[in-house]
């Protein structure tokens, strides 16, 4: 019998380019696209970016039998993932509109995001009953991305909003329509590691390992954002899920919040609480990749002082190269804690709306 497992980082894709998004459109758009029906804002490599792993960012075992790239196919990946792990719910994370964060044109992005969104209601959430869907909105317009929450937030399997990067942090006012939109909708916002220009190109980075290693400073500069900049205060009910980012930094940076606060307390007036609390109620690490912690007593110190038992979710980052199946990480911890990493605090925080469907309660 399953333990309960919800696997918050799940990555599928779309094959065909452009053109596989069509039916979608309007005759305008269509029109519009066409001479670019084949382009991918993954970049004609997908799967393959130059990568300290000669493979590339996915494994190459989860390549589909009937070929193309791994993540494309929705009931290989149901078996290969869900059925051979004992994987009660996927949450689905699609990179390729989350690619759109560099795409100029606002209109475009906008309509470019909602038909993969359209794309992967129809075609993933109807294959197999444990499937949710994270929509991504493109935020170069935040009305417009309000516009595509409000459009999906009653449609059964999807649970999260996926805001992708740009040049402002994440909480600045300027997501206010957003966040707005997600919390009237009872959506998390999902912020996932990027391959985008806005984290990963910056003058003197030149090596994939670099980048790698320091992807957890991405993840502590947008929940400083969040908190200093009144995201949280303005949203009382928004919650937020931090994917990929790491979670083993999460102690020191909540001390030094706090006391930030209390040293700065009148230039934030509008925080209005200790940080750790906002942090306690409403945000959310997800646990890929598990980092292989030299000491057992270490690790059962960090998840304690984390609060993991409220603040972290387990997460494969399935078909990447640095996947984590749920077997294999976490085996010491105390079965409650286990039950609260790898199902409890998923369920609590995405809502009932992640248990409709599900084929047997567990």
């Amino acid at each position: 019998m399953s333990l309960g497992i919800v696997d918050c980082d799940v990555h599928p894709l779309v094959t065909g380019g452009l053109g596989a998004l069509f039916p979608y459109f309007d005759q305008n758009w269509r029109k519009r696209l066409e001479p670019r029906k084949h382009i991918d804002p993954f970049g004609p490599s997908i799967g393959q970016p130059p990568h300290f792993v000669g493979s590339g960012s996915n494994r190459v075992d989860a390549i589909p039998p009937s070929g193309g790239l791994a993540g494309s196919d929705a009931a290989f990946l149901a078996h290969d993932l869900l059925d051979k792990h004992g994987i009660d719910i996927a949450v689905l994370l699609p990179f390729q509109p989350a690619r759109l964060d560099g795409w100029k044109d606002a209109d475009e992005a906008a309509i470019l995001a909602s038909a993969y969104n359209s794309y992967f209601v129809e075609h993933w959430l109807g294959v197999d009953p444990r499937f949710r869907l994270a929509m991504v909105v493109a935020p170069q317009d935040p009305v417009l991305a309000a516009k595509e929450i409000r459009r999906l937030s009653s449609t059964q399997g999807v649970v999260g909003v996926w805001v992708p990067p740009i040049e402002y942090n994440i909480g600045y006012r300027y997501y206010n329509p957003i966040f707005e939109a997600a919390q009237e909708a009872g959506l998390p916002i999902v912020l996932h590691v990027s391959a985008s220009p806005h984290q990963s190109s910056r003058p003197g980075r030149s090596t994939v390992a670099e980048y790698y290693a320091a992807i957890s400073a991405i993840g502590i500069n947008e929940l400083c954002s969040l908190i200093f900049e009144g995201a949280l205060s303005r949203f009382p009910m928004l919650k937020v899920v931090f994917v990929e980012y790491g979670w083993t930094w999460v102690p020191s940076m909540v001390w030094r919040l706090d006391q930030t606060w209390k040293s700065a307390r009148p230039s934030v007036p509008y925080v209005l609480k200790p940080p750790s609390e906002y942090i306690l109620e409403r945000v959310r690490f997800t646990s890929e990749p598990a980092i292989d912690v030299p000491n057992e007593d270490y690790l059962r110190s960090i998840l304690e002082m984390m609060r993991a038992d409220r603040t972290l979710l387990f997460s494969s980052d399935y078909p990447h190269w640095d996947s984590d199946a749920p077997e294999t990480v976490f085996k010491n911890i105390s079965a409650d804690l286990r039950h609260r990493i790898f199902w409890a605090n998923a369920v609590e925080t995405f809502g009932d709306r992640l248990l409709a469907g599900v084929p047997a309660a567990v």
